[in-house]
């Protein structure tokens, strides 16, 4: 009986075997593919440019001739002059128009032209942080910072949240803490400053730094409802610990009796 049932799965195996042969096989349906890719001749596809749109704004015309119209041959020239910023690896694009809107006036002249436009704001330097960050660049992400205000662009608390929000986004609150003890002989911290710090510490899961965190927000800004959440976040920290359930209720309570957070 055993043997019976072992010549039936044979028999099945062998008509499926058949079938198989019978139909297309996968590599001959993807053939075609392959030889219409690896042929030179084969036609690729178009997108318009910003050259197909009628009546573009000024500023976003400005921009695309930036992106469009930049010679590799001249970023070795711009990286070459000390004030001027590296470009991205994240995009040829977002590294030409980085690149012609933070180099010097003499490196280049869309440096004059995007200032004069309005095309180098926050949002601009909060990108090139971004993509210094991204790759590994703090330094010069920092540096970045500590130039804007040559392009019109005020060091402020605002942005120096960009810049720690960018870091520590990265998985680099160290390097965030390093700079703001520097920055803050300059620039007042303010309760998103402390915030985006002590997000950082509970992504890494560092209770003791976000203890060191939370007592220099205390003492620079104070008992503030309005900065709950950052309250909230040290809260979820302190349970990471292994006896921190105890410590949180105690932080609670005390915040309870400041009234910065509700009975």
């Amino acid at each position: 009986m055993g043997s019976n049932k072992r010549r039936q799965l044979d028999d099945h195996r062998l008509d499926a075997n058949k079938k198989h042969q019978q139909s297309p096989s996968s590599s001959s349906a993807t053939t075609p593919n392959t030889q219409s890719s690896s042929n030179p001749s084969t036609k690729r596809p178009t997108f318009p440019s910003y050259l197909d749109i009628p009546n573009l704004p000024p500023k976003i015309k400005l921009l695309c001739e930036i992106i469009a119209n930049t010679p590799s041959s001249s970023v070795e020239a711009v990286l070459a002059t000390p004030a001027s910023m590296s470009p991205s690896p994240t995009s040829s694009k977002s590294s030409s128009f980085l690149t012609h809107s933070l180099a010097p006036p003499s490196s280049s002249s869309a440096g004059p032209s995007m200032r004069r436009e309005g095309l180098v704001s926050l949002a601009t330097f909060a990108s090139v942080f971004d993509s210094y960050v991204i790759a590994g660049r703090v330094k010069e992400a920092i540096m970045t910072f500590e130039v804007m205000d040559q392009y019109g662009c005020p060091r402020d608390v605002v942005a120096l949240n960009s810049l720690l929000s960018a870091i520590c986004r990265d998985g680099k609150n160290v390097d965030a803490v390093e700079f703001l003890h520097v920055a803050s002989n300059v620039i007042k911290p303010d309760a998103d400053t402390y915030a985006i710090l002590l997000e950082g510490w509970e992504k890494e899961m560092n209770v003791l730094s976000a203890r060191q965190t939370f007592m220099e927000m205390i003492r620079d800004i104070g008992w503030d409802p309005v900065n709950v959440p950052a309250y909230d976040t040290f809260l979820c920290t302190l349970l990471m610990d292994r006896d921190g359930l105890d410590e949180a209720i105690g932080f609670l309570q005390t915040m309870k009796d400041r009234s910065v957070v509700q009975e």
